[in-house]
């Protein structure tokens, strides 16, 4: 039996237990619980589920992002038959279960206690492969191994990126400080808590009843010194991650981060990737997921640490991925990267890696200012993570804000015009040399983006508004028939 230790919290002592037990096959069920399952798991109840991971409204959009088309019936099905489960037992005499009705869940509603409860843990993963076995041959991926190996000498490589990760980069950036708590927007906020108890900081980003949580323990020694470093092999590792079909192991060669730049030799690689699974064993990324409403809300906190084990052989790195952490978690959307900034300091590598960020969400000004967008050196500075004016000590403003900003700028720029690149943009400061800091601070960074790339975004965002008014157009018909149908019913009733 399990037993709650004594400095354990009950959620953690929950998750120990809930992480012991088995995941077992569909296949290798008794088949009265393969019926449960097929009972329970149904294409009405787990499509909310879906829409929620992945960020969509509706079945016939996530028919469409996932190339299902009519066969996505079919392909939850599929799903649901090759995940896997694992058991718990539920005292359905409990009286939490007697005070609420036994609706909650189908299985409650049969007599007994205790009663075991079936839950798909990998429901997600099965179902992403499904939908990777239902694209067009032609559309098909090489061999992971050989795309991986073959990122350090792209110019250009996608890059899955999410809310959760812009704020893991934050919390990256600003080291064992951490990001403080801040209003991005008159929707978001970023909220800090820390458990003394756990030596642990908690950072939750909250958007509209989204929240994402990167959980730092002893952030002193866990984020000292390399919390910025520690991005660039993230990064990276979630490019490799993509690029393996979003499997449950990879693998890459130590070289690929000497081809970068990271690195300057194939031993300083791998201590480097030691150090780094070592640190980011104690960070875990995590989502809070809300479903339901009135009294069947009920809120599940879905993720952990994104990768648990490495081994390395011949100079290649094989990682392993937890497989409680959702693709959709990391890669919600999309955007590309060029590789050259793995050779940068690091914070023109984080500049960058905003830029290229914020260029997948400027779609409309990409399309309006063919292929320019601006970014505010205020956002740079807190994307940076570098100190606020008032909170510079001697005036000394330029040395801890300004020429940091200016001298990455200066170095991403050395670093297109010298090397053969294929992929370059440029970046032009509006801001008054002689200004002061909260004028200079009020200055914008104009990015030309160059025609090809800019033209991938514009015809994402095309397709996503073209989506957005078609949702639009459904709901002010349904409106329209619902007014029309309360003004008939009330003439009638006349």
């Amino acid at each position: 039996m399990h037993e709650q230790a004594p400095t354990e919290t009950i959620e953690d002592y929950a998750n120990r237990v809930w992480l012991s037990l088995p995941r077992i096959a569909y296949g290798d069920l008794p088949k009265s619980l393969q019926q449960t399952v097929r009972e329970v798991y149904t294409t009405e109840k787990l499509l909310p589920f879906l829409l929620e991971m992945n960020n969509v409204e509706s079945a016939e959009e996530l028919a469409q992002i996932t190339g299902l088309g009519a066969n996505l019936d079919k392909a939850i099905g599929k799903a649901v038959r090759s995940a896997k489960y694992t058991i718990e037992q539920w005292d359905i005499q409990a009286p939490e279960y007697r005070i609420n009705s036994t609706d909650s869940h189908p299985l409650l509603a049969k007599d007994g206690a205790p009663f075991p409860v079936l839950y798909a843990v990998q429901f997600l993963d099965a179902f992403h492969e499904v939908t990777s076995d239902t694209q067009p041959k032609g559309k098909q991926q090489p061999p992971a191994q050989q795309d991986i190996k073959e990122l350090s000498r792209l110019p250009v490589v996608k890059m899955p990126t999410s809310p959760l990760t812009f704020l893991f980069a934050r919390v990256l950036n600003a080291g064992p400080a951490g990001p403080k708590p801040s209003k991005v927007n008159r929707h978001e906020r970023i909220e800090i808590l820390f458990n003394s108890d756990q030596n642990a900081t908690q950072y939750t980003r909250k958007n509209k009843g989204q929240e994402y949580t990167v959980t730092v323990y002893d952030p002193e020694n866990t984020l000292k010194g390399g919390g910025k470093a520690l991005g660039k092999l993230f990064f990276y590792m979630l490019q490799c991650w993509e690029a393996a079909g979003y499997g449950r192991e990879f693998t890459f060669p130590l070289q690929s981060l000497v081809d970068l730049e990271m690195y300057q030799s194939i031993d300083a690689a791998r201590r480097a990737v030691k150090t780094f699974m070592g640190r980011q064993a104690l960070i875990q990324l995590s989502q809070m997921i809300t479903t339901g409403r009135g009294k069947e809300r009920k809120k599940t906190n879905t993720g952990g640490v994104v990768f648990y084990n490495y081994s390395t052989a011949n100079n290649d790195v094989t990682i392993s991925v937890n497989d409680k952490m959702p693709m959709t978690l990391l890669a919600n959307f999309f955007t590309m990267f060029p590789m050259f900034a793995y050779g940068l300091s690091t914070n023109a590598f984080w500049i960058v890696h905003y830029i290229m960020y914020l260029a997948r969400q400027n779609g409309a000004s990409l399309e309006a200012n063919k292929g320019r967008f601006t970014i505010s050196l205020e956002s740079v500075r807190q994307y940076l993570e570098l100190p606020a004016p008032d909170e510079v000590k001697n005036y000394k403003y330029n040395e801890k804000i300004r020429e940091p900003i200016e001298a990455a700028i200066e170095e991403i720029e050395e670093a297109m015009r010298t090397g053969k690149h294929d992929f370059m943009f440029t970046i032009t400061p509006h801001c008054a040399d002689d200004s002061s800091i909260n004028a200079w601070l009020a200055g914008e960074l104009e990015i030309q983006l160059p025609p090809e790339q800019a033209a991938r975004y514009v015809e994402i965002y095309q397709k996503e508004e073209a989506a957005y008014q078609q949702r639009e157009r459904e709901r002010r018909k349904a409106e329209e028939a619902a007014r029309a149908k309360a003004a008939k019913k009330g003439e009638t009733g006349k």
